[in-house]
């Protein structure tokens, strides 16, 4: 054993075995924290957990750990005290959280975003996930590898669970599923590593890297490059604008009493919306053309509601930016 490979043993082994020890209460740590961030969506693979501890046969074992229950309660103090403290400094909160984030997201669908059952694995073929073409190798070669079977069960149910539990909901949002692609990595990871050590049966290193390096030199650049750069998605370069030129005319009079006219719940407009009624200002948002009265002001930035406009009454421009229309009918 190298020199340093001993040390860091040395080092980090008392670490390392101490949280083993106690990983059932540091899984409810950092549930706690998942909770904190993102509320009950941190509890979406929790009926995948469940299924893998009766499938495994771990209950016993797992109820009869101290650093369960203590884990457990901590859970329970830190997600109720959360939800009391809102509720408490903000009145109503909890029944928003019940008719808003279950019912509504579940039954109705909420911003426009009713999508069908399967939009989250269309978006995943068409144009998500390029490396796709590997989840299903991948997951076919851990489950005819023997050691690895338990872990195609783990990351199937959790995969299953989480796109399950967004996709039964009525509303559905692009970013929804990004749990899922960690998961769907592994599956691709060891059907590469599979398959790299098929074609350098002598691991031969300096082959290996190149191979390595030619299969992931595109996909490398292109993500460095599209989180480096600081350029808005052409598709959504008119949702932008609108806000650019909100933010652009915030500190004057000239939005009071303007109608915006947008196809998007646009939470930044609301931003400006509400920053300018701590001034006795105000302007509103629609996605309808109908009922427009003379003399509205109508700032407006997609073609296809410009076009509508235009085509319905008769206006004066009162001022351009980039995309953005502002007319009075």
């Amino acid at each position: 054993m190298p020199r340093y490979h001993f040390l860091f043993y040395v080092i980090a082994s008392p670490f390392i075995n101490g949280c083993l020890k106690i990983k059932r209460f540091l899984y409810f740590v950092f549930l706690s924290l998942a909770f904190l961030t993102k509320s009950f969506v941190a509890l979406f693979f929790a009926p995948a957990l469940l299924v893998i501890i009766i499938y495994f046969k771990k209950i016993n074992l797992l109820f009869k750990s101290k650093w369960f229950y203590f884990g457990a309660l901590l859970f329970i103090i830190v997600s109720a005290g959360c939800l009391l403290l809102r509720e408490k400094y903000n009145p109503g909160y909890i029944k928003y959280l019940i008719d808003f984030e279950f019912i509504a997201r579940y039954t109705s669908g909420i911003d426009v975003h009713q999508e069908p059952f399967d939009y989250y694995l269309n978006r995943l073929y068409e144009d998500r996930f390029k490396w796709v073409i590997f989840v299903l190798p991948g997951a076919l070669l851990m489950w005819f590898n023997d050691k690895l079977k338990p872990t195609f069960f783990f990351l199937s149910f959790l995969f299953i669970s989480y796109s399950l539990v967004i996709s039964c909901s009525t509303t559905k949002v692009e970013w929804y599923d990004l749990p899922i692609y960690p998961i769907l990595s592994i599956f691709c990871g060891y059907a590469l590593c599979v398959l790299i050590l098929k074609f350098d049966s002598q691991q031969n290193n300096l082959r290996t890297a190149w191979l390595m390096f030619s299969i992931f030199m595109l996909p490398l650049y292109f993500t460095f490059r599209n989180s480096s750069k600081s350029e808005v998605n052409p598709g959504e370069r008119k949702l932008e604008v609108l806000n650019e030129y909100a933010f652009k005319n915030k500190n004057d009079q000239s939005l009071n009493g303007v109608i915006f006219l947008t196809n998007y719940f646009d939470r930044s407009l609301y931003f400006y919306k509400y920053s300018l009624n701590t001034k006795g200002l105000d302007f509103t948002l629609t996605n309808t053309i109908e009922g427009l009265k003379e003399n509205s002001i109508v700032v407006v930035a997609e073609d296809s509601l410009k076009k509508a406009l235009l085509n319905r009454y008769k206006t004066t421009t009162l001022d351009e930016y980039g995309t953005v229309l502002k007319v009075k009918i």
